[in-house]
């Protein structure tokens, strides 16, 4: 079912490029050569490179791909015809952010030695159109930063595998071509959402790597997917065989958008051998030997991906919405609905969750916003311009923002005789105000302050209306919550008349029943002691 590696021999026979100049034809000595053009699709073709093995070699491919040069000098660096696939492969394989490149080259070689002299790459796309593909994945990390900020580990990565194989869909037509065509690249997984199993390893490692956690990839004749390491533990995920719509194994699809099974994330090597990963030669780039997530957790019951709100993770499982720590403790949330279904969030993961299921036995199922201000029905899924029965059964959806700011939520039933799925297209949500400053808040004395004790202020913004206390110190004659030079400044402008105190404050500090600059005196000292 999955896209297997193989060597394919596309060029006929080795060019004689360069001769010794002046001599007969017949007497020229060939000085370098060009091979044929090999391509790698999965499989035992192309050995793991350990690390640490030909790295001057993998940096000045790396640095090259990373310019996207036609030719690549690696001279002297080690390479020959017998390993110049396998390493060129490994950097493709250890560098998710190398989606321009294919996994095909031919090299320039000295005939009498073997010795490779340079690289000859090929590439998916053009040096031209790289910077634009480039800022859409850009973009995508960015979303993912700020989606996963504050979380636990755990939560990152169930956050980075379930986006992925919510929105991923298996393409069959690149698996069974023998052609490297694209699918096969993290632009496909991030950008595009559908390619084959390559594509969800590189998406999901290209995330991972993004917000600081190490990560390996596995394989076996037929297929490859992620390792990670997690706690100092290294761990196996799938999400190619966590994403439903690659079928069940019987070679059809149920191609439900939104549906997620958790059963190869963060497994051992045991665990990921138990999980139908045996087929051909099995082989890593790191041991998996901790246990910890093996076996059953409080995601194997479901089938929806988590949603994340304002920080959080959330997922439904038999009809209730849960958060928390997945890999620890969860609370039930209650939502106003008898029956949760499903749960997504806005794009933006702060606007709230968008829940699909029911308030009571007699209604249909329908999509809702669950936010701080409550519930809100946004649609009847059983209406004619969605699933029309209203017998329907939602079991999980995602959302996506359009390029008018319109959010697109992706609905799936359980209607029969195939799976079904509808689009909901909601309006961008409110953007939240913007907190007031109250540039216009009035203060008024509620109580007066003594040499004894404070007094109070009292304040409403006329702009929002919030209310507000503070204390008012004695002395403070301008009411600004301190006492310093400028109540001096306004008890001093109080005797010459130019100014006027409140008339709950007297202004006499030193007791002689009048206000006069024998008080600014005293204020000033108790101003400033010292």
């Amino acid at each position: 079912m999955k896209p297997i590696w193989k060597r394919s021999l596309s060029a006929l026979a080795a060019v004689l490029v360069l001769g010794a100049s002046g001599l007969a034809a017949s007497a020229r000595i060939p000085e370098a050569a060009v091979s044929p053009v090999y391509s790698a699709v999965w499989n035992d073709a192309t050995q793991i490179s350990p690390e640490g093995e030909y790295t001057q070699a993998k940096q000045a491919i790396y640095e090259g791909l990373l310019q996207h040069q036609e030719q690549i000098n690696v001279a002297g660096m080690g390479l020959t015809s017998s390993n110049a696939l396998d390493v060129y492969v490994s950097v493709l394989k250890n560098h998710p952010e190398l989606f321009a490149p294919k996994a095909s080259i031919s090299w320039s070689y000295n005939p009498s030695t073997g010795a490779v002299l340079s690289i000859i790459p090929q590439y998916y796309y053009t040096a031209e159109e790289v910077p634009a593909m480039q800022a859409k994945i850009d973009a995508v990390v960015e979303q993912m930063q700020s989606l996963t900020q504050g979380m636990s580990d755990y939560d990152k990565l169930l956050t980075i595998h379930d986006w992925l194989a919510e929105r991923m869909t298996y393409d069959y037509d690149v698996a069974s071509s023998s052609d490297l065509t694209s699918g096969r690249t993290a632009y496909d997984a991030l950008v595009r959402h559908q390619g084959v199993c390559e594509a969800y390893d590189y998406g999901f490692r290209l995330l991972a790597n993004e917000l600081g956690f190490e990560t390996g990839y596995a394989k076996t004749q037929d297929h490859v997917w992620s390792m990670v390491k997690l706690d100092g533990e290294w761990y196996h995920v799938d999400v190619t065989h966590d994403d439903p719509s690659i079928g069940d194994g019987s070679g059809s699809s149920y191609l439900v958008p939104g549906c997620v099974l958790h059963t190869c994330f963060l497994v051992s090597d045991a665990g990921v051998q138990d999980a139908n990963h045996g087929s051909g030669s099995y082989e890593a780039t790191n041991t998996a030997t901790s246990t910890r997530f093996d076996g059953e957790n409080a995601l194997s019951s479901t089938w929806d991906g988590v949603a994340v709100w304002n920080g959080g993770v959330y997922f439904a499982d038999d009809g209730t919405l849960y958060t928390g720590d997945v890999s620890g403790s969860l609370t039930s949330v209650d939502t106003g609905l008898l029956y949760v279904s499903s749960a997504a969030a806005y794009p933006d993961g702060t606007s709230g969750l968008l829940l699909t299921g029911y308030q009571s036995p007699a209604e249909s199922e329908g999509l809702y916003r669950f936010s701080q201000d409550g519930l809100e029905k946004l649609a009847d899924l059983s209406a004619g311009e969605y699933f029309n029965d209203p017998q329907v059964i939602v079991w999980c959806s995602y959302a996506a923002e359009n390029p008018d700011g319109t959010i697109a939520v992706t609905v799936s039933s359980t209607l029969q005789p195939e799976f079904q799925t509808t689009v909901v297209t909601l309006p961008a949500p409110e953007p939240e105000p913007e907190p007031c400053r109250h540039p216009n808040l009035v203060w008024e004395i509620a109580a007066a302050p003594t040499a004894e004790s404070n007094g109070i202020l009292q304040g409403v913004c006329p702009d929002c209306q919030q209310e507000f206390t503070k204390v008012l110190l004695y002395g403070d004659l301008n009411l600004d919550g301190g006492m310093d030079v400028l109540d001096v400044m306004t008890l001093a402008q109080t005797v010459v008349g130019s100014a006027q105190l409140p008339e709950e404050l007297s202004g006499d500090y030193n007791g002689d029943s009048r206000v006069d600059v024998l008080d600014v005196m005293t204020l000033a000292q108790m101003a400033h002691p010292n």
